[in-house]
């Protein structure tokens, strides 16, 4: 019975100290941390200005490495997602249709924090 609580104990101090290192290592960009400290990437379309109903593509620059991204892009009837990740560079690309002529906006949110890191505007007729 001793063995079991002895064992029960070292699993949940090994929890806590998890825990509180996740944020720290966070913060400064540890391996196993989430890192967004590489500052507020860019992003732009291609073509611009597209064809209402066209295939565009959004290419973004600057993040961290491996970063979940969360792309809203906004036309003027609304809004669409897409999500993707940062490659090894910081890079991404992604496609998506304009749906209505106008003035649009592409945001890029970390997947995680729904923090805003980067907004790019491009034009559809």
């Amino acid at each position: 019975m001793f063995h079991r609580i002895l064992v029960l104990a070292a699993v949940v101090a090994l929890l806590g100290a998890a825990l509180t290192a996740g944020p720290v290592l966070a913060g400064k960009g540890g391996k196993g941390g989430h890192n967004s400290s590489v500052g507020y990437g860019s992003c732009y379309v291609t073509p611009n200005p597209v064809a209402a109903g066209a295939e565009f593509t959004i290419y973004g620059s600057k993040y961290a490495p491996g970063e979940g991204l969360t792309l809203r892009i906004k036309d003027a009837m609304g809004s669409t997602f897409r999500w993707t990740i940062a490659d090894a560079n910081g890079n991404f690309t992604t496609t998506s249709r304009v749906s209505y002529p106008g003035a649009n906006t592409a945001s890029v949110y970390d997947t995680l924090t729904s923090k805003l890191l980067g907004s790019c505007s491009f034009q559809s007729y």
